[in-house]
């Protein structure tokens, strides 16, 4: 297993920035820890990794708060979710409040026969 004791950051895959981000961020053991999309980007597994280290520190009492566009990501990792729309809070509540409460999904999808009817 390759080290990368010595190698610059700036060389590292994203998934070890990320990590080294949150290592940075944990150096004076804050008991509040601020994470800008900590999973975006990352491949799979690199992911998960930074998921369960965010789970460990959970458990540890650490109060995160996280910003994601993700919200499966959001679903897995968080208590309570808040929706901000132009700058201000407009739905706070459990993940599993929030999904009920935003009813079901609706999709509305529009075919134009005239554009696909010259492609075959």
């Amino acid at each position: 297993m390759k080290t990368h004791q010595k190698d610059k950051v700036k060389t590292l895959s994203k998934g070890m920035k990320q990590k080294i981000m949150i290592a940075r961020a944990l150096i004076n053991d804050p008991d509040i820890l601020f994470l800008d999309e900590p999973g975006s980007g990352l491949d799979p597994r690199s992911a998960r990794e930074i998921r369960q280290m965010i789970l460990g520190l959970k458990e540890q009492g650490k109060t995160i708060l996280i910003t994601t566009h993700n919200m499966e990501e959001a679903d897995f990792l968080c208590d309570y979710l808040a929706i901000i729309h132009k700058g201000c809070i407009i739905a706070l509540d459990t993940p599993k409040n929030l999904k009920k409460s935003m009813g079901k999904i609706l999709l509305e999808l529009k075919l134009y026969r005239e554009k696909f009817m010259n492609l075959h």
